[in-house]
């Protein structure tokens, strides 16, 4: 009897273990989004950009910096990276002035 006690006291100190640790990582997960939401919006095209504390805003897209080697672009296109511009990619417009070419914004750079 004594060793039936003693299981579900383990159980319920494990449950509520369990509790606690999910309701923390669910408040975690909240206090991630409110900062990503909190970033700072860049609303200058051609500007560069630090993406946890800023975001391009309005028209804008994020691109890869005109500075690319069509080699540093082919990688940047499969990987990802790159020094991050805000641009007015997509407008139907290649604006080398605001960091646009083939490789950063291929919509309006063909």
């Amino acid at each position: 009897m004594k060793r039936y006690i003693l299981i579900g006291i383990i159980v319920v100190v494990v449950m509520i273990g369990l509790c606690y640790f999910l309701l923390n990582q669910q408040q975690n997960n909240q206090e991630d989004i409110d900062v990503a939401e909190d970033r700072i919006c860049i609303t200058e095209p051609g500007k560069a950009y630090y993406p946890p504390k800023e975001k391009c805003c309005n028209e804008l897209k994020s691109i890869f910096g005109p500075d690319v080697s069509p080699e540093e672009c082919k990688l940047l296109t499969e990987h990802g990276g790159g020094a991050p511009i805000c641009a007015l990619c997509g407008n139907g417009i290649c604006e080398s002035k605001y960091g646009e070419n083939k490789c950063s914004c291929p919509e309006d750079c063909k």
